[in-house]
């Protein structure tokens, strides 16, 4: 029946996926900047978010009029505009951020600011890229250098074969790396970047542990050296100490062949810092050393010296006279010694005996 034609469309139901988004990054990570010129990689995934989330025609400028002249295409439109300034960086928003436009508009507006002197910067990036070089850098930094730019260039459709990536990696490479450079270059088929990044990264490792064996080879020849010039002067100093000044006293004296030092360096006798304990010889006109002190005394012989005859005895014939060498004290027995005679010298040296002063 005609009647039946006149069924009623079904009822629009508003799309409302869209508005259960909270944070549109925890589905489109990347954030769009100039300095990365990651325009195709956002873009890329922009839209397809968008097209899953059924709201593509807001983007791409497609949706008819009637639907623009809605209420829910005004809501969807000012959400998608929220999406794309949530995901770009801050000096971008600053330029595309406007009064009265719309989702397509900013859309349209971001790809024009990346396509812009497209050539140019092409020619800019690649120019770098084949003058690249190591440096400081370590060999992981250099690499992720050259794919960073290839990826640029990429963005900005001029992407870099990668043979050529390979070529301007070991070319870049400081003359330490020559031997793997050269086995790089000779290899039938060339190797992948990947593959070069690996074999350069085993040749960083070896060539940090020969520095480092050769490093402290180099520090042990240096405490050898040290200790060996230490040495040397330590024997360069003098003589060996005297071993029995060491124990208290030398019965040689100053006509010993070793050093008689105190503990503070300076020879015996300079010093008086441990007492005044001496140790005296009756016999060969010296004092021998003590633990502070050293005296020497030097025997003199007196102008006359004349013995006093024993009880019941005759004068004892023999006189010590000037000249002659005299006898350090009475014999054995007598009773008394009478002073010399003769001119009095009160300055002459005290003369000690076995028995004392005279």
């Amino acid at each position: 029946m005609a009647g039946d034609d006149n069924t009623p469309p079904k009822p629009h139901t508003p799309n409302e996926k869209p508005f259960g988004i909270t944070n549109i990054k925890t589905y489109i990570p990347l954030v769009l900047d100039l300095n990365e010129l990651n325009y195709d990689s956002w873009s890329e995934l922009f839209t397809l978010y968008c097209n899953s989330f059924g709201v593509l025609n807001i983007i791409e400028g497609t949706s008819s009029s009637d639907d623009r002249a809605t209420e829910e295409w005004s809501k969807l439109d000012s959400l998608v505009k929220l999406w794309i300034f949530g995901t770009i960086s801050k000096p971008l928003l600053q330029r595309v951020l406007k009064k009265k436009v719309t989702a397509h508009d900013v859309w349209k507006n971001l790809k024009a600011i990346f396509h812009d002197n497209k050539t140019a910067r092409a020619m800019q990036l690649d120019t770098e890229l084949r003058t690249i070089e190591l440096g400081s850098l370590s060999i992981t930094d250099y690499c992720h250098k050259i794919s960073r730019m290839a990826d640029l260039l990429a963005n900005i459709d001029s992407p870099v074969d990668e043979k050529n990536l390979v070529t301007y990696a070991i070319n870049g490479l400081s003359d330490k790396y020559e031997g793997v450079a050269g086995i790089i270059r000779h290899r039938d088929p060339p190797p992948t970047f990947a593959q070069t990044q690996s074999m350069l990264l085993l040749e960083e490792s070896r060539l940090a542990r020969k520095s480092n064996r050769q490093s402290a080879r180099d520090s042990s020849m240096s405490s050898v050296f040290i200790a060996t010039n230490n040495n040397s002067r330590t024997n360069t100093n003098g003589p060996d100490l005297c071993r029995n000044f060491q124990r208290g006293s030398c019965t040689y004296g100053e006509r010993c062949k070793f050093a008689h030092s105190n503990p503070n360096g300076a020879r015996n006798g300079n010093s008086n810092t441990r007492g005044s304990n001496v140790q005296w010889s009756n016999t060969t006109g010296r004092a021998l050393q003590g633990p502070g002190h050293r005296i020497t005394i030097v025997p003199t012989r007196p102008n006359t010296l004349t013995y006093a005859p024993e009880p019941g005895t005759a004068a004892n014939p023999r006189a010590n006279t000037v000249g002659s060498r005299g006898v350090l004290g009475p014999a054995p027995g007598q009773a008394h010694v009478v002073q010399p005679t003769g001119p009095t010298n009160s300055h002459a040296p005290a003369v000690f005996g076995p028995s004392g002063l005279w």
